[in-house]
């Protein structure tokens, strides 16, 4: 396919355009941008300033289906960047709860490293993620789209503590519950935590393996508050 087309774009969000009568107008929002697009030569009219900006030219080209003859930036973050800790979640929540009651003697050790090594990628993943959405969105949208990835980070935390505290019961200590729901809800409370204000309840490591897990979320916790801070300044 092969256009001739012009665009020109709103930087206020609040502008209303007019066409001259030589050409049709067709307006469109593209990552919450608005855009005015014309299949023939032609300005708009800017009803806040009262001018007539020129369209900027595309050109001509041969286009194949799904294309992008305009060069337009996506403005999304990666949501792979948050697979790890969605996948790495929700496996360690289904494993927890299968194993609830069935402690094990042996490979403590070969299995702490492997979930030290699997938190730590996919909290960095989680963190890149609210870095690239931060620098690629703007306004009051930053801050209702980090919740998303935080709420991911608060749970996978809470299943990767509720699946080594089933397998090895030795690796925590405190008020936890006794049921597979309740126990769950404890390592919750205690992500939760550890996400917010820093706080355990009444849940401690054991072990250092385990240490290094939270030192992972609590590294998260100062990274995502920095950021926010650095934001509001």
């Amino acid at each position: 396919m092969c256009i001739n087309k012009h665009y020109s774009q709103s930087n206020n969000h609040s502008n209303k355009f007019l066409l001259k009568p030589n050409g049709p107008l067709n307006p469109f929002t593209v990552n919450n941008k608005n855009y005015y697009e014309y299949t023939s030569k032609g300005t708009a009219l800017d009803k806040n300033t009262n001018a007539w900006p020129a369209a900027s030219v595309v050109g001509s080209s041969c286009l194949s289906p799904g294309s992008n003859p305009y060069g337009f930036q996506n403005n999304d973050p990666n949501l792979l960047l948050l697979t790890p800790a969605i996948f790495g979640g929700f496996g360690a929540f289904i494993v927890g709860f299968g194993y609830y009651g069935h402690s094990l003697t042996g490979g403590y050790s070969k299995f702490i490293l492997f979930v030290n090594i699997y938190a730590i990628i996919a909290t960095f993943g989680t963190g890149y993620y609210i870095y690239e959405l931060v620098q690629k969105r703007t306004g009051d949208a930053r801050f209702s789209d980090i919740i998303l990835p935080i709420l991911v980070i608060i749970l996978f935390y809470a299943a990767i503590y509720n699946l080594i505290y089933s397998l090895y019961p030795s690796t925590f200590k405190g008020t936890i519950g006794d049921t597979k729901i309740t126990q769950f809800l404890s390592f919750l409370a205690r992500s939760v935590g550890t996400i917010s204000i820093g706080e355990s309840f009444s849940i401690s490591v054991e072990t250092s393996g385990v240490q290094v897990l939270t030192s992972a979320e609590a590294l998260f916790n100062f990274f995502v508050i920095t950021l926010l801070i650095s934001l509001l300044a």
